[in-house]
């Protein structure tokens, strides 16, 4: 890299001259499932429920991060009640509306159906998402994860969110209702800068604006507009429109180091220019303990089934965090936990479970799903901090031109000059543009 332009940017970034950190996190932990908190075995013995939740209490606060949760309010209304038994370890708990489940499992969207999972939302959740209209018409099979036979329909924009809108209304009101806590986020769909914002304000416009003080936040999405680098990019600038709006930002379905760089790289050159929460879900660090994989150096590493180096080291960094050799459990043990996921030598000879088993096997397994919670969550606090770590990261992806480039953005004219300049040369994955069509086939 030139060595004026990091020289630059490390001015810009701070590690000079100093910069207030105005930026705070929250990471989401989904698929909630594969930590085994709502089986009988953790939730159902008060000194092993006290023991999770100090395990959890070590990750809480660490790297500027707060530690929350999240469930489908669809398909895991038993592990929304479980999470509330562990509450107290948690920043917030969210919770998904299951819309792509029900479309998925071939339900029909109805107001009861609605009501159901908003009830179990206001019931089990601090932060609830909204039953979003998607402007994405498909040709031929689709998926979430497909960009190429999805099309964004411009001319959609207006009825879905307006649609959109009615939904998140009704459920603010059910919410206010039943008394409970529980605030939605706004979901936002665009394609581009001018079609996330109409997005944005046709649905603050249906939204009655004395309700607009129980929308939580606005979480952006990338459905219409697409997954590679230069959309990654693309939305750390648009958040900054919302920000009129609400100072708490999500992304959904993000949980790696390098699709959030850009929200820090920005952040940190002055962009955003007040204070911003941003939270992100992922479910890459709850399957990582049935895949026996986790992040270690802000990347994912598999582990396999064969005793290695990377187990031993592995072990070192989950003692460390919740105390292993303490409890006497040695390397083996975590090793053959960890690839067997073995439970039968949990019971006692009476069919009951041994509570000091249990309480092993929850160190094990949830330290393995916090070392690695831990490791996203370190990495992503000292690249906020630090330009040189942020680049050498940069770099291991093949960005770290375009990661150093950004720090030149500061509005939108300069956003425009950097866009001609780098977008046919970045990775991108983009949704184009289809204005005729039906949503027939959708996901």
């Amino acid at each position: 890299m030139d060595g004026d332009l990091a020289q630059g940017c490390r001015l810009i970034f701070g590690e000079i001259n100093g910069v207030l950190d105005m930026m705070t996190f929250e990471i989401v932990a989904t698929g909630m499932g594969y930590t085994y908190l709502s089986s009988k075995m953790f939730k159902d013995n008060p000194v092993v429920v006290d023991h999770i939740i100090d395990l959890f209490s070590r990750i809480k606060f660490r790297n500027n991060t707060e530690f929350s949760v999240l469930f489908n309010a669809f398909t895991e209304e038993k592990i929304g009640a479980a999470l509330q038994i562990y509450k107290k370890a948690f920043y917030s708990i969210h919770s998904d509306s299951g819309g792509l489940q029900i479309v998925t499992l071939g339900k029909k969207m109805t107001p009861e159906l609605y009501d159901k999972v908003y009830a179990t939302q206001a019931k089990y959740s601090d932060i609830a998402m909204s039953f979003d209209e998607i402007p994405v018409i498909t040709r031929g099979q689709s998926s979430m994860g497909s960009t190429r036979t999805r099309f964004f329909d411009a001319s959609k924009i207006d009825e879905m969110a307006r649609k959109s809108g009615k939904n998140i209304t009704r459920q603010i009101q059910f919410f206010l209702d039943e008394k409970s806590k529980a605030k939605p986020f706004l979901i936002a769909h665009g394609n581009c800068r001018e079609s996330f914002i109409q997005w944005v304000e046709t649905m603050y416009d249906e939204i009655p604006s004395h309700l607009h003080k129980h929308i939580g936040g606005i979480s952006i999405s990338g459905v219409a507009l697409g997954k590679g680098t230069l959309e990654d990019i693309q939305k750390a600038y648009y958040a900054k429109d919302f920000l009129q709006y609400t100072k708490n930002i999500h992304l959904l379905g993000v949980g790696t180091t390098s699709r959030i760089l850009p929200f820090l790289v920005l952040e940190n050159s002055g962009y955003y220019g007040q204070d911003v929460h941003l939270s992100y879900d992922s479910t890459t660090q709850t399957a990582g303990i049935i895949r026996c994989k986790s992040h270690v150096n802000g990347v994912e590493d598999v582990f396999g089934r064969i005793m290695s180096v990377k187990f031993e080291r592995k072990y070192k960094e989950v003692d460390a965090l919740v105390g292993l050799a303490n409890r006497g459990i040695d390397v083996d043990t975590f090793f053959r936990t960890m690839r067997d996921k073995n439970m039968a030598y949990l019971k006692n000879k009476d069919g009951t479970f041994n509570e000091e088993r249990v309480k092993n096997y929850a160190t094990i397994i949830l330290g393995w799903f916090m070392s690695s919670v831990d490791d996203l969550t370190g990495c992503i606090n000292r690249f906020s901090r630090s330009m040189d770590e942020a680049l050498h990261f940069a770099e291991k992806f093949g960005i770290s031109r375009e990661i150093s480039t950004i720090f030149k953005i500061k509005d939108i004219e300069t956003f425009e000059e950097w866009s001609k300049s780098h977008r046919h040369v970045i990775k991108s994955e983009k949704i184009e543009h289809h204005n005729a069509g039906t949503l027939e086939g959708l996901l």
